[in-house]
């Protein structure tokens, strides 16, 4: 959800990105069921640290994806993308398929990508992340988020399946 509120364009002050970024480590707690309170986003995610937009490549965003999809540092967690992925093959060429709006990722598309600072600077070891510069501050990540459910009357639960792994099963 936190990336949801990240690549949301109401929240975005003027920026429009079109790929949320969290580092999965980052994510301390689950939102409850029901009525969300503030302590419980603050407990989700408890570090003070900026949302910070910058330009990637599609190269770009696919070697962290890959790098994530290692398990080194946990899973990314993403909106705007859909990722399949096996983990049968060897590490740094486990995506099967990369998309954004339906369409293929191309290694020469550029994307506008919003992720907390800790990330983008290189954090968990993400090197393709600090390869570009900040273009943008959309604010402390608790604050996106405090606005993100006080804008909407009802959160929904993400759609579900932009990461599917598809491993075949061993015998």
């Amino acid at each position: 959800m936190q990336t949801d509120a990240e690549s949301d364009p109401r929240l975005q002050r003027d920026i429009d990105a079109d790929i949320g970024f969290i580092h999965g480590g980052s994510v301390r707690k689950d939102i409850p069921a029901g009525d969300v309170r503030v302590v419980d986003l603050l407990a989700t995610y408890p570090f003070v640290d900026d949302v910070t937009i910058k330009e990637m490549s599609g190269d770009q965003v696919r070697r962290a994806l890959e790098q994530s999809l290692t398990f080194e540092r946990g899973l990314l967690q993403f909106s705007g993308l859909k990722l399949t992925y096996d983990l049968q093959r060897p590490e740094w060429q486990r995506i099967v398929s990369l998309s954004h709006k339906g369409e293929p990722v191309m290694a020469d598309d550029q994307f506008t990508i919003a992720a907390p600072g800790f990330l983008t600077e290189g954090g968990d070891l993400y090197d393709s992340f600090p390869e570009s510069a900040v273009i943008g501050n959309i604010g402390k990540v608790s604050d996106i988020a405090i606005r993100y459910f006080g804008e909407q009357e009802v959160v929904r639960v993400p759609e579900r399946g932009r990461q599917l792994d598809v491993t075949p099963a061993l015998d």
